[in-house]
């Protein structure tokens, strides 16, 4: 062979006897349990990842189809008071887990300590749905310039595939990730707050 040879294998291959190669040659082991199990974690990956944005596209429609008088107060009010509702999510996400922990510590309160936390779950996943329909609105608003922009189901669900896709970003994305999801949970608090103070 005239010229270099580079390859990959598992093993060193063997040169028959009077075969000559007068360039390089380039050897890489090639591990193909190795290799399997990371192209295997890759699809595993891509498929969780994608599986939880269907999800969250078909829980956003749900809601804006379902309770759209609800889920624009949410996603307005958190694009109307951003600052604010970032700190009511944030004291949110802290109190209610030592809340559920107190009550579950008592003894008593356990029943009450476990539904804290199934609602501090459900306020979560919740939070990540209407984190993107938030970002929909504040982007059709800065973006493209309409300030009195609202929430509606193309903003909505376009917000909640755009948003969890930069949140995969490293550091910024998950930034921005988490800020909205403060946000969406400020608002979310504030509007069960007041549903609960009327009745």
């Amino acid at each position: 062979i005239n010229g270099n040879v580079s390859y990959k294998a598992p093993r060193e291959a063997t040169l028959e006897e009077g075969s000559q190669i007068k360039g390089n040659l380039d050897f890489t082991p090639f591990n193909v349990r190795k290799e399997g199990f990371k192209g295997f974690g890759l699809f595993l990956i891509s498929f969780i990842v994608l599986a939880k944005l269907l999800a969250l596209l078909v829980t956003g429609f749900v809601l804006i189809k379902l309770v759209p008088t609800h889920s624009l107060k949410i996603t307005d009010g958190g694009a109307a008071n951003f600052g604010k509702d970032s700190l009511l999510g944030f004291a949110l996400m802290i109190l209610l887990p030592i809340a559920g922990i107190l009550l579950l510590l008592t003894g008593v309160g356990y029943i009450l300590g476990i539904a804290v936390f199934l609602f501090f779950i459900f306020l979560m996943i919740l939070a990540q749905v209407f984190a993107g329909m938030i970002f929909g609105v504040l982007a059709e608003r800065w973006v493209f310039k309409k300030p009195h922009a609202t929430m509606n189901l193309k903003n909505g669900l376009l917000g909640i595939l755009v948003f969890n896709l930069l949140a995969l970003i490293p550091i910024l994305g998950w930034i921005m990730a988490l800020i909205l999801t403060l946000a969406a949970t400020g608002s979310m608090g504030k509007l069960a707050y007041k549903h609960l103070k009327n009745n």
